[in-house]
């Protein structure tokens, strides 16, 4: 019976060792399982570090964007102010020169009627000085055509006078 013994020892120590190492390899499966969940996250972990750093400088660029675009509106802020400061006075001036403008026009109406006298004196003025010039142009054409008239004439007494001198003194007349 010893061997028969041993043979139930020996199957019932296999039955537990089956057992112990089944239950064993479900123990290392499940450890595996937990080491690539640790693993994946882990790396999850990582990514979401990684992205939160980018988040983190995108924030930064972010503020520092909405900063400069704070800065941006406050400048056209001022320069709109100045803008309607500017309207306003400009507004103000417009105002004024209608004024002016409508005390002008009432005062225009008989400095309107002086600028046409002016206008017709000055007309008549220019319509005399051109008779006066074609009436000076006309003199001076008269002028030197007695002048040359005279020379003319003056030339012949010589000629003439010459010409008597020769024939009172009997000397020919050089006829060239």
């Amino acid at each position: 019976m010893s061997n028969q013994r041993f043979i139930a020892l020996q199957q019932e120590l296999s039955s537990i060792l089956e057992e112990r190492l089944q239950a064993l390899t479900e123990a290392i499966r499940t450890t595996e399982a937990m080491t690539r969940e640790v693993i994946s996250t882990d790396l999850q972990i990582q990514k979401e570090h990684d992205k939160l750093d980018r988040l983190k400088v995108e924030l930064s660029e972010h503020r520092t964007k909405l900063v400069e675009k704070e800065n941006a509106v406050q400048i056209q802020q001022a320069l709109l102010d100045n803008q309607q400061t500017r309207e306003k006075e400009l507004q103000s001036r417009l105002e004024q020169l209608q004024g002016n403008i409508h005390r002008l026009s009432q005062s225009g109406v008989s400095d309107n009627e002086r600028i046409r006298d002016m206008e017709l004196q000055q007309q008549r003025l220019q319509e005399e000085n051109a008779r006066n010039v074609a009436k000076i142009q006309t003199l001076q054409d008269n002028i030197e055509g007695m002048k040359r008239l005279q020379e003319q004439q003056m030339l012949s007494v010589m000629n003439l006078t010459s010409e008597l001198h020769h024939v009172a003194t009997g000397k020919p007349l050089d006829k060239e």
